[in-house]
């Protein structure tokens, strides 16, 4: 008994007071707008969806940086597949006119690997830091 009626008053209380507690919750529901304008500003209501909060517009510059890198690192996918291509057709002409070109894209194609790798190590702390 002695909780309900404690219950019934602080909820009274809290609604009460402009801007706090439950009221300020439902009148941020209500109205649409996300953010409870109290000490505790800034936490987004949860049932109000994402777009209307300011966290929208850090979650669409963190994709961003996503699908640049997911781009990027195709990008090199594809550098590195022709240096590969090519490399197969030096090895088919070895002699000692091109062994200094093969080994030219040799290391162009272990450049091309280590550039892959950590930009595939980037994307992998995007991913992480979205999720």
């Amino acid at each position: 008994m002695k909780l309900a009626v404690l219950a019934i008053l602080s909820a009274a209380a809290a609604s009460a007071v402009p801007n706090r507690g439950i009221g300020a919750v439902n009148a941020a529901v209500l109205s649409g707008n996300p953010v409870i304008n109290s000490p505790n500003a800034g936490i987004p209501v949860n049932a109000v969806p994402l777009q209307n909060t300011n966290y929208q517009a850090d979650w669409n510059r963190l994709n961003d940086a996503v699908n640049m890198d997911n781009d990027a690192i195709n990008q090199q996918r594809n550098i590195l597949n022709l240096l590969e291509r090519s490399d197969a057709q030096l090895e088919s002409l070895r002699g000692s006119s091109v062994d200094h070109l093969h080994d030219v894209h040799n290391n162009a194609i272990k450049s091309q690997r280590q550039a892959l790798e950590k930009l595939q190590d980037a994307l992998n702390k995007l991913h992480q830091a979205r999720f």
